[in-house]
């Protein structure tokens, strides 16, 4: 995992980050996306049923690719995620619209300022 660091946060290289139109709230699963983070546990309920997932909350600034930063006040930590999801809420709290598009028969999720 390739990490740069700079004063806007850590930028995500390496690391997946979806955009989940089902989660509430953005979940990153590594300490080094959050400016400061409280530690405690919590339940989430998933498809599977309640479980405990969440070990802290707190903001997070964290880089896309192109430049693109999203600050996020409310996020979820938990190292038991497989993936870092990126809620669609959030994604639309920094300006952002959510949008699809069919290329060659793939479908892609666009995001667009």
């Amino acid at each position: 995992m390739n990490i740069q660091q700079n004063f806007d946060g850590p930028k995500i290289s390496g690391d997946t980050c979806l955009a989940d139109s089902a989660t509430t709230h953005t979940i990153l699963k590594d300490k080094k996306y959050f400016s400061h983070l409280t530690i405690s546990n919590a339940n989430v309920n998933t498809i599977s049923g309640s479980s405990k997932l969440i070990e802290g909350s707190r903001s997070a600034i964290i880089l896309l690719p192109k430049c693109t930063k999203f600050i996020i006040d409310d996020v979820l930590y938990s190292t038991k995620s497989q993936r870092n999801l990126l809620s669609f809420k959030d994604i639309r709290l920094n300006g952002y619209h959510i949008g699809k598009d069919t290329c060659f028969f793939i479908r892609f999720i666009l995001y667009t300022y």
